[in-house]
C-alpha cells in the first residue's frame, strides 16, 4: 500500500504506507506544538491514510515542513541507526528535490511521481485533526478526550496551541 504528499503546485510524492509512516514520525520530532503533534498522528493512521496535501498549509508552514524533514533526514542518516535505509533515504531526497523544482519554477510533470496535477480541495489542515490520544494510542473516535487516560484536546479558539495535558 502507498501513501502520497501533494506538494504546493498539485505534483505528487508517493511512497510506500511504511516509508511516509517513517518520514511523518521523523519530522514530527523536529517540530514542537500542534503541527508536531498532527505529524506525529498521521504517522500511526492505517495504511492508506497517511497521505496528506501540503496545499493545505500556510505557506509558513509548508517551510516549517520542508526544514523539519530535511533535518529529520540529515539526523536519521548520520545517527547510524537505520544502515539498510539507503532506499528510504533515497525515495525521501526526491521528496526535497521536488520542493527545489517548485522553488525554481519548473513546472508541475517536470518532477512527480503521478502523470496528472492532483486538483485541490480546498480543505485546509487542520492540526486539531487528531486519531489517536497522544498519551496513550487510544483512537479518539473523532473525540476531543480520551476515555482511557483523560488526555484532552481543545479546540483552536480555546487556547493558543489547543492542547491540554490530562484536563
Amino acid at each position: 500500500m502507498s501513501d502520497d504528499i501533494q506538494l504546493e503546485d498539485g505534483r505528487t510524492w508517493s511512497g510506500s504506507s511504511s516509508l511516509v509512516s517513517w518520514i511523518c514520525r521523523l519530522t514530527a520530532c523536529e517540530l514542537t506544538g500542534a503541527f508536531g503533534r498532527w505529524l506525529n498522528d498521521v504517522k500511526d493512521r492505517p495504511n492508506g491514510l497517511c497521505s496528506f496535501d501540503l496545499r493545505g498549509l500556510s505557506n509558513d508552514d509548508c517551510d516549517v515542513f520542508y526544514s523539519a524533514t530535511a533535518r529529520a533526514l540529515e539526523r536519521a542518516r548520520q545517527s547510524g541507526d537505520y544502515p539498510d535505509a539507503a532506499s528510504y533515504f533515497e525515495r525521501w531526497e526526491v521528496l526535497l528535490r521536488m520542493r527545489e523544482s517548485i522553488r525554481r519554477g519548473e513546472p508541475p510533470n517536470t518532477l512527480t511521481h503521478y502523470a496528472i496535477v492532483v486538483p485541490f480541495d480546498g480543505k485546509p489542515i487542520d492540526f486539531n485533526d487528531i486519531w489517536f490520544c497522544p498519551e496513550c494510542s487510544t483512537c479518539l473516535n473523532q473525540k476531543k478526550s480520551c476515555d482511557a487516560c483523560g488526555f484532552r484536546l481543545f479546540s483552536n479558539d480555546e487556547g493558543p496551541d489547543a492542547w491540554n495535558d490530562h484536563g
